[in-house]
């Protein structure tokens, strides 16, 4: 991580209530773009347009380059989600996923990396769903250590069937651009990455916002965080 996004997760640690009014353009600096696509592994499945880390490294700093003018000039747009099915216990279908184009991968990285330090420190201990260093197994620790010591009368599982399939990642109480955001255009961040509808799945988050950064968890995982508290 870069000296600059290190010193706005120190700020935010600091000060939880300060406004970030100026973000944007840590997504499209180029010094965090490669970054990036060094964090990003070689092995993983490729998009629609079949390109891997191997073939965008042909012409490494000529595409970020470009990549960086389009973030800047609000002229990137994502490509559509390549579909893929994993086996689902109980389900003949499988689980949907969204594969993104390495590119976007990219872009995905890059913002998540901007703006997950600030909204990390708003969240509660005892919140696990898909934030840094924290996992399901820890959660299922956690709720197994408060039903054995505290005194508990009732264990509550809640799930929705499909519910990623249908529910969007930005409903509309939380389609105002967070005080924390600091992004500059809500367009960005919230009109093309919600199109096609198709391409909404777990796997293919950006994990731009508040729902999708910590909050993406399914509602089983959710009610076990809030039990293991």
């Amino acid at each position: 991580m870069s000296t600059e996004l290190r010193r706005i997760g120190e700020k935010a640690r600091s000060d939880p209530q300060l406004v970030f009014t100026s973000l944007y353009h840590h997504v499209y600096d180029v010094d965090n773009l490669r970054a990036c696509f060094e964090a990003l592994p070689g092995d993983r499945a490729v998009g629609i347009d079949g390109v891997s880390k191997e073939q965008y490294a042909s012409q490494l700093e000529r595409n970020l380059g470009a990549l960086s003018e389009r973030l800047r000039t609000m002229g990137y747009r994502p490509q559509p989600k390549r579909r893929s099915y994993i086996p689902k216990p109980g389900s003949e279908q499988g689980r949907p996923l969204g594969i993104s184009c390495f590119e976007d991968k990219l872009v995905e990285l890059a913002v998540k990396r901007v703006l997950e330090p600030i909204y990390e420190v708003q969240f509660e201990d005892s919140s696990y769903g898909y934030r840094p260093g924290r996992s399901q197994h820890q959660c299922l620790d956690a709720l197994g250590r408060t039903i054995q010591q505290q005194r508990v009368n009732h264990v509550v599982e809640a799930d929705i069937r499909s519910f990623l399939d249908r529910c969007s990642y930005y409903p509309p109480a939380d389609l105002g651009l967070s005080k924390r955001s600091g992004i500059a255009s809500g367009s960005f961040i919230f009109s093309p990455l919600r199109l096609p509808c198709e391409t909404w799945m777990a796997s293919s988050s950006p994990r731009l916002t508040r729902c999708n950064t910590v909050w993406r968890d399914t509602p089983r995982m959710r009610m076990a965080s809030t039990m293991g508290t």
